[in-house]
């Protein structure tokens, strides 16, 4: 899916439980990161159901309470993970996403993985539909 057909499935009020943004152009990935946070967060505030994580700091526990974590003042949480990859092998943080992809349809939170670059024979990509991967490619 590229962003704009992201944009077009958010405006008929289409929403994944899970989406990877992924590509090397840092301007398409941060658009359609403003586009989820808007269907999800609506234009109110976002203190209580907004969690920006790092991968590079993050354990599977945390990234697991983060997702589980049931919404305040909106609808849905929006838990955003930057760059998963360099831990995503070592440190058990892919295993964690592959454990929790299926369970995200019945919770309360969306999870949005962006990466730069991502090894697509890793489990953990590969956990992820092929449509709910948006690829922000340099045109």
């Amino acid at each position: 899916m590229t962003p704009d057909e992201l944009r077009g499935e958010v405006e008929r009020g289409e929403l994944r439980p899970a989406y990877l943004l992924l590509g090397a152009e840092a301007l398409l990935r941060e658009e359609a990161l403003a586009v989820l946070r808007a269907a999800v967060l609506g234009s109110g505030p976002a203190d209580f159901d907004l969690d920006r994580l790092d991968g590079e700091r993050l354990t599977p526990a945390g990234l697991v309470d983060a997702v589980r974590t049931l919404p305040v003042l909106a609808p849905r949480r929006l838990v955003i993970l930057r760059e998963p990859e360099p831990r995503a092998t070592g440190r058990g943080i892919g295993e964690a996403l592959v454990a929790l992809l299926p369970e995200l349809g019945s919770g309360g939170s969306v999870l949005v993985v962006v990466a730069e670059k991502a090894d697509a024979r890793l489990r953990w990509v590969k956990a992820f539909p092929a449509d709910a991967v948006v690829h922000c490619d340099p045109p």
